[in-house]
């Protein structure tokens, strides 16, 4: 009997915890610093569950196993298929049209825009579009 590898079944594993947790994560407030000096107010953060930070870890590790689909070059790619870098347009993009390069793009360029943007990330779990597209890579496999 011959087993066929899913190669984004380390990405797809998380539809299903996806649709069952309570809560992906939540922004935190500070609500005890005074904004002085000796007690500084400390930024609104996003705090994700911790599935969300064990999917980012294994999406870093897909990307480092399979280097032929260049996701270090995010934004070359959905430029190529005139995707602009904006969740909002992002997240409007209909996944039926892409291949899974463009797919993994798209959450690639999401997990970076968070680095910069805190709550991007959290907005497309709660927006649907990071579900709609493990769906579509589990088309792939």
């Amino acid at each position: 009997m011959r087993f066929i590898k899913k190669q984004f079944a380390r990405l797809t594993k998380y539809i299903e915890p996806i649709q069952k947790v309570e809560k992906l994560g939540e922004w935190v407030f500070d609500t005890t610093g005074k904004g002085t000096v000796d007690d500084p107010i400390q930024i609104p953060f996003v705090d994700y569950d911790d599935l969300i930070y064990k999917f980012i870890e294994d999406f870093y590790k897909f990307t480092e196993e399979h280097p032929k689909y260049e996701l270090t070059k995010y934004q070359s790619i959905l430029e190529e298929n005139n995707i602009e870098l904006d969740i909002r347009f992002m997240s409007e993009v209909k996944e039926t049209l892409l291949d899974d390069r463009c797919i993994l793009a798209l959450i690639m360029g999401v997990i970076r825009i968070d680095r910069f943007s805190e709550g991007s990330l959290l907005w497309c779990f709660k927006n649907g579009c990071m579900l709609k597209w493990l769906k579509r890579l589990s088309t792939y496999d």
